[in-house]
């Protein structure tokens, strides 16, 4: 999918479906969360949050909080790889609506 940024990523893998907490872990060949402003970033990552299917169809399996992930490649979760380059933003949602949870 086109990110507001210009880049294209995919969905790698989303972790605790059906439950109140969603791991969205995205993919973009060319991410480099250094040449990205944080206005941008946050754009691209809200924008993964929005397009999600879990959230824009909300309903009763519908999660509560959503974390996006975005790497330059993909990587087993859990475990530590220092060649990978991604950024982390979680979100609450209402109805069908992700609000970004500053940390």
């Amino acid at each position: 999918m086109q990110l507001p940024s210009g880049a294209r990523a995919y969905l790698h893998e989303v972790i605790g479906q059906g439950t109140d907490e969603v791991r969205l872990r995205y993919v973009s060949d060319k991410f480099d969360p250094t040449a990205l402003k944080p206005d941008a970033l946050l754009a691209d990552m809200t924008f993964l949050c929005q397009s999600n299917e879990l959230v824009r169809d909300g309903g009763v399996y519908a999660p509560r909080h959503v974390t996006v992930s975005l790497a330059d490649r993909e990587s087993e979760f859990g475990i530590f790889n220092a060649d990978v380059s991604q950024s982390f933003e979680a979100f609450i949602i209402q109805r069908t609506t992700c609000i970004w949870e500053a940390f």
